[in-house]
């Protein structure tokens, strides 16, 4: 059996059993990167006026668990 293809046999089983979804084109949008943009938005700083600029906080499970969690 060619390695190549129980590696690839392996991939798809743990993406079914993680429940992996991947997303359609165009939605990697989200992640672009614009070097002036940024440049402008921390130049401006609209979060020091307005307490409302993070509308939305998105924290991964783990790292609240561990900012939750005793030490």
């Amino acid at each position: 059996m060619d390695a190549t293809m129980d590696t690839t046999d392996a991939m798809k089983r743990w993406e079914l059993e993680n429940e992996v979804e991947w997303h359609q084109d165009g939605e990697d949008e989200l992640y672009r990167y614009d070097a002036a943009e940024q440049a402008a938005i921390l130049e401006k700083k609209p979060w020091t006026t307005d307490p409302q600029y993070y509308k939305v906080r998105e924290i991964h499970r783990n790292r609240a668990r561990k900012r939750t969690r005793p030490s």
